[in-house]
């Protein structure tokens, strides 16, 4: 018995078919078209992969700057939009200003926009951010 390709080994296809065989044999705008369509089904397949492991360190990441910020007055929210509203408010109010706490944060943040990177603009996640 043959088990059925995953959705990602499905748009790995689809993107190495429209690179290697499409883009080739078009020309002008319709290329254009095609060369946008395979980097779209490839951030998709990345998405499919990598995205769940990217939320939840994300997540946790986010749990850690939480607690650096908050001094303590209160328990991070569960879900990821909640936690990532409340860390932008308690870092716009300044939580983050002295030089160690904004240091630790940065760190925890270039980890997150990292693995943005690796899903949305492989190549790109390595920049260090100096």
């Amino acid at each position: 018995m043959q088990h059925p390709p995953s959705a990602s080994q499905l748009l790995t296809a689809v993107a190495e078919l429209l690179n290697d065989e499409i883009l080739p044999a078009l020309s002008g705008p319709v290329q254009h078209k095609a060369r946008v369509a395979a980097s779209l089904v490839s951030i998709i397949e990345r998405e499919i992969r990598l995205g769940p492991d990217a939320q939840s360190e994300e997540h946790r990441l986010l749990g850690e700057i939480f607690d650096l910020t908050a001094s303590g007055t209160a328990n991070p929210p569960e879900d990821l939009d909640s936690l990532r509203l409340t860390v932008a408010t308690h870092l716009r109010n300044g939580a983050a200003s002295e030089p160690e706490v904004h240091a630790q944060v940065w760190e925890r943040l270039m980890q997150i926009v990292r693995a943005d990177l690796s899903i949305a603009k492989p190549g790109y996640d390595s920049w260090d951010g100096v």
